[in-house]
């Protein structure tokens, strides 16, 4: 998985931009957008995905905006990134069919996310560090 995270401020408000894989998006929203209008009650931000078919130039992840207070953002980052943990894993018969790489992740300096391919952790892929160029970090 890849994110791209993006934070603007703007008064009180925050917006927060994240990439979702497509097949976590029902889980996101929930049987009739129902557990995305609870969410959104509960934690008072508005979250937003891109259309069914609307992918994030170069990958197949719908872009995700969160909108709200720094709580609520939080809140509902939570929530989004639970259901994406939750989502159904592709077996490895059925995602060479459909020729699907199946990422990794590490942390590195506790402040980045890198994907890469391979077997070797410490030599992450650079066209995969290089889609994290637009990554911000903001302190609050």
């Amino acid at each position: 998985m890849v994110y791209v995270t993006i934070f603007f401020t703007c008064l009180d408000q925050i917006y927060f931009k994240i990439l979702v894989p497509s097949i976590a998006a029902g889980a996101i929203i929930g049987k009739g957008g129902e557990a995305i209008a609870q969410i959104q009650k509960e934690t008072s931000a508005k979250i937003k995905l891109s259309k069914n078919d609307d992918f994030y130039p170069g990958t197949s992840e719908r872009v995700c905006l969160i909108q709200g207070s720094l709580e609520g953002v939080t809140a509902m980052h939570n929530y989004v990134m639970d259901r994406i943990m939750e989502r159904p894993e592709t077996t490895s018969a059925s995602a060479k069919q459909l020729g699907v790489d199946t990422p990794h992740a590490t942390v590195i300096d506790s402040k980045a996310v890198v994907g890469w391919q391979g077997k070797d952790p410490q030599n992450p892929s650079r066209l995969v560090w290089e889609r994290h160029k637009q990554v911000m970090q903001v302190h609050f």
